[in-house]
């Protein structure tokens, strides 16, 4: 599967799911180049209100059968900040994000 620029193989289909519909929602991409949640994850993303974005990130994706999703809802001064500075608040939604039993912790963030 293409995902931003790169390709992704897994055979793990909740993660294939996943990056399905985030490029369905137009979630953009980013890479966590600071660590602020994890160095070098890729960063899905989209905004929600003024500075606030819904963040996607995609933890140990380098390693296929450990590769885990975590939500976060994040404040940065400017979008391009996003995987490149510290966002001013973080507020965690959910950690080890599963499509099928978790989508409804994100819907109302999303409006998909």
């Amino acid at each position: 599967m293409e995902t931003k620029n790169k390709k992704y193989n897994s055979d793990n289909s909740d993660t294939l799911k996943l990056l399905s519909k985030l490029e369905e929602w137009n979630f953009k991409y980013a890479l966590d180049t600071i660590d602020t949640f994890c160095k070098d994850s890729p960063l899905y993303y989209k905004k929600l209100i003024d500075n606030k974005y819904f963040i996607f990130v995609h933890a140990n994706s380098k390693h296929k059968n450990n590769d885990v999703f975590d939500c976060y809802i994040a404040t940065y001064k400017f979008e391009k900040h996003i995987g490149n500075n510290k966002p001013l608040e973080i507020e965690k939604i959910c950690l080890s994000f599963h499509y099928d039993s978790d989508f409804e912790l994100i819907n109302k963030h999303i409006n998909v």
